[in-house]
């Protein structure tokens, strides 16, 4: 029995993941039953995952309110495979010695696959949080109602705009006082002059 070859190529960025690697090609193999339980879980998990992609493929454009339903469902694939890998590395590891690097490389594909998958949904989560987001604070600045100033409406002085000014009239009266001091002295030079006269 010959099955056929298999290549899946994902909406979500355009990765291609091969899976032609995981058809049995020869008679012999079907006569072992841990090889057919491999090749059965290999190729349930190859539906799943291109069940996963067409739903990936929705996600752009689903409305707000389908939008969480169909992120849900893919969540729940993506775990159910995930907890699913352990019992299949269990069986690929029981495989023949000259089978098993194989099926542990097809399995080691499949975990790369699904984590490609689970990468993608979370990038889509952020941006649609990050537009929503967006999306409400453009709501609240439009739906703001705006006043104008009332008439009594006062700007203090900046500090140290004020601070500025005391200095400013301190060094005037210094300037002042300095003045009058040399002015006093010019008197008192004037009278002693004309005392000794």
């Amino acid at each position: 029995m010959c099955l056929p070859h298999f290549v899946i190529h994902s909406s979500v960025d355009g990765h291609l993941s091969c899976f032609h690697h995981w058809a049995v090609e020869n008679n012999t193999a079907m006569n072992s039953g841990v090889e057919v339980s491999v090749l059965v879980s290999l190729l349930n998990f190859l539906r799943q995952v291109h069940e996963i992609q067409s739903c990936m493929g929705r996600l752009e454009t689903a409305d707000k309110q389908s939008v969480h339903i169909v992120e849900n469902e893919i969540q729940a694939s993506i775990d159910q495979i995930f907890s699913r890998l352990e019992r299949l590395e269990i069986l690929s590891s029981k495989e023949p010695p000259n089978k098993r690097q194989n099926a542990r490389l097809r399995v080691d594909q499949l975990k790369y696959d699904v984590q490609h998958l689970q990468t993608a949904l979370r990038n889509f989560q952020h941006r649609r949080h990050a537009r929503e987001q967006q999306e409400r604070q453009r709501e609240e600045l439009l739906s703001r109602t705006f006043t104008t100033n009332d008439s009594d409406t006062t700007i203090p002085m900046d500090e140290s705009l004020q601070f500025n000014s005391s200095l400013q009239k301190v060094h005037n009266g210094m300037d002042d006082l300095i003045l009058d001091g040399h002015n006093i002295l010019d008197g008192l030079r004037t009278q002693r002059l004309t005392l000794k006269g």
